[in-house]
């Protein structure tokens, strides 16, 4: 029939018994390791449209690749599409990972307050916005800078400012991520000691400092004393000789 014969027709309702599923359409679905490829290929993605300062179109591109491997066509072949899905995503990686933090080896803070320097560097071609996430534990916070701008190829110093609420060793992991606090793959770890100094400890510096600042005055003015002092001798003796030779 056509359409307009077929639409007055009232509604049979259809139970399960009713629907057919082919055993070779079962055998052929898309397995869930092609949805799991293809959403972590468009988280990738995401990230990488995230950091970029240039491109707001690479997540979408991304997508559609990533849709590709779940799609009825793949249905033939989805071993090789998830393969091609896992290299994109090791790509995409790969750029992301360019994008590295360091920090020094160690860090001592005279008290329960400091700053310590990192380093990030940017291995793209493009400018890029990233964050900087620090793990240590309830005991240590950390104040980061939000967001970090770094041109291609950069490597610009951040400041962190290190709170401890306990005296100690803490271990501090620096993390970057994207603008949504997705990891980027690049991390350093470095200890970070805490240590209340006494103020018999701050009497003891002033006065070494002070004996020092003595030490050098002393020292300038004997230096300032001594030229005088010759020149005064020198004109005594000068005095004293032409006294001789009038007598």
């Amino acid at each position: 029939t056509d359409v307009t014969g077929g639409a007055p027709a009232p509604p049979r309702p259809v139970t399960d018994a009713d629907l057919r599923y082919p055993e070779d359409h079962d055998q052929r679905e898309i397995g869930a390791e092609n949805f799991a490829a293809a959403r972590a290929l468009i988280n990738a993605g995401d990230s990488l449209q995230n950091i970029l300062l240039r491109n707001d179109q690479v997540g979408g591109v991304v997508a559609d690749q990533a849709l590709t491997a779940v799609s009825y066509a793949a249905r033939d072949d989805s071993d090789s599409a998830r393969l091609a899905l896992d290299g994109s995503r090791h790509w995409i990686e790969d750029l992301l990972g360019s994008i590295e933090i360091a920090a020094s080896r160690g860090v001592t803070l005279s008290s329960s307050t400091g700053r310590f320097p990192a380093t990030l560097s940017n291995g793209l071609d493009q400018p890029v916005t990233v964050e900087v996430e620090a793990v240590g534990g309830d005991p240590l916070g950390i104040d980061v800078p939000h967001p970090v701008v770094i041109g291609p190829g950069g490597r610009p110093p951040v400041l962190l400012d290190a709170h401890a609420r306990r005296v100690g060793v803490h271990n501090v992991t620096l993390v970057v991520t994207d603008s949504d606090g997705t990891p980027l793959g690049s991390t350093d770890r470095l200890p970070v000691r805490s240590a209340q100094v006494s103020g018999v400890i701050w009497l003891i510096l002033a006065a070494g400092a002070g004996l020092l600042l003595g030490a050098v005055v002393l020292r300038l003015v004997r230096r300032v004393r001594s030229p005088r002092r010759g020149r005064r001798e020198s004109v005594d003796s000068r005095d004293a000789g032409e006294r001789q030779v009038t007598s």
